[in-house]
């Protein structure tokens, strides 16, 4: 007899139906407790750069013309944000920098990092990411967050244009650097040129520049005409499909399966995948606060907005099999080219797709178990090495 994974999608229960109708439950954590769709803050974004040394052709600062008069934070600024972050959030949670690019802004970088209570995040396109700056980010267990679109200059040709070689060299060489002494992280943002290679720029990333902390996101739409608008999501979630079978083999965290793949085993719903407004708050370098620095594009947006088009309040998402895993995408996209259901057009297809696949892997791997501790034990071995990043500092 054939034995099927059952997926319950509004409780996250996970089981194996075995002979005579017997069902073995595969969930490392077997309660499921809904939460409240608000959480106390725990992050703080900080655009503390609104310049770039970059002009990516997809950026959506860049090409949504995101224009503030105050472009670096002041060292001023830095001291009230980050005073009120140590009082409100401190150890229990974490501060990212972003831009723009921050190391254009180095002196105020360096200054939130030395004087963080909680964990800090530095958003980086690495193109400045020299010996000096690794070390004291290392020393301070900051964690770099960085961005490389692929192995081939075509990859990089939107990322680094006009000096695609040189800054693609750069770039790879301080990204290795950097993981000798840090936890790193890279995004590859996904478009036509790389959808075909995305196995590939992932061992890349992992032979090559030593890092094993990966993600693979399509990229936003931008109010401005850019080929990314026409992105191929068909063709994108069969890559994400692809990339399980490499994570297993490498036991390499990608964002994009180990968060579903980590909600299902511990039966954690998650209910947003976007903090604005609900666990974050975010900083503009003048200090001004606001939801999102690209819905502040858009006029009259507010939060209800973006809270009506999440699936644990959306009506049309109560029968889809990503309910409680998808988190309704990005507002900005929404809003931007909705679907009928109304959030980002490319998220319903992609979610239903990636998360059928991933109960159909588990299903494979679990044909040959004599019970139910035999089961669990694989689910441990081959899954859960894939939920959290493996960092090698």
């Amino acid at each position: 007899m054939k034995k099927k994974v059952l997926f319950d999608p509004k409780t996250l229960s996970l089981d194996l139906e075995v002979e005579d109708g017997r069902r073995w439950n595969l969930n490392l954590k077997k309660k499921f407790s809904p939460v409240s769709i608000f959480k106390p803050i725990d992050r703080y974004r900080l655009e503390v750069s609104l310049i770039c040394d970059l002009k990516c052709r997809y950026c959506v600062v860049h090409m949504n013309r995101i224009n503030r008069d105050q472009k670096l934070m002041s060292r001023e600024v830095a001291e009230e944000i980050l005073k009120r972050f140590n009082n409100e959030v401190g150890k229990r949670g974490s501060l990212m920098m972003i831009g723009g690019e921050p190391l254009l802004n180095w002196r105020v970088v360096k200054y939130i990092i030395e004087n963080c209570k909680g964990e800090t995040m530095l958003f980086t396109n690495a193109y400045k990411l020299d010996e000096e700056k690794i070390n004291f980010l290392s020393r301070y267990r900051n964690m770099v967050l960085t961005s490389l679109d692929g192995y081939k200059l075509k990859h990089n040709e939107d990322r680094f244009y006009p000096d695609v070689k040189n800054r693609f060299r750069q770039v790879c060489k301080n990204i290795k650097q950097a993981a000798k002494k840090c936890r790193v992280g890279i995004s590859c943002v996904v478009h036509q040129k790389n959808v075909k290679d995305l196995v590939s720029i992932a061992d890349f990333f992992v032979k090559e520049l030593d890092v094993k902390s990966l993600s693979f996101a399509y990229p936003h739409f931008t109010v401005e005409k850019t080929d990314t608008n026409d992105f191929p999501m068909e063709k994108y979630t069969a890559g994400i499909c692809k990339l399980l079978k490499f994570a297993k083999k490498e036991n390499v965290y990608i964002d994009q399966i180990g968060k579903i793949i980590r909600a299902i085993l511990n039966r954690e719903a998650n209910f947003s995948a976007c903090k604005v407004g609900i666990s974050q708050r975010t900083f503009y370098p003048d200090g001004t606060e606001t939801l999102c620095t690209k819905l502040d594009t858009l006029s009259n947006y507010s939060i209800n907005n973006f809270l009506k088009i999440l699936p644990v309040c959306n009506y049309k998402c109560q029968s889809c099999i990503a309910v409680n895993l998808c988190g309704g995408g990005c507002p900005w996209d929404a809003a931007i080219f909705p679907n009928e259901i109304g959030v980002d057009r490319r998220i319903c297809f992609h979610y239903q797709t990636l998360v059928s696949f991933l109960i159909k892997d588990i299903e494979a791997e679990l044909q040959t178990v004599k019970s139910e501790n035999e089961a669990l034990s694989i689910i441990k071995k081959k899954y859960l090495p894939l939920v959290l990043p493996s960092w090698k500092v």
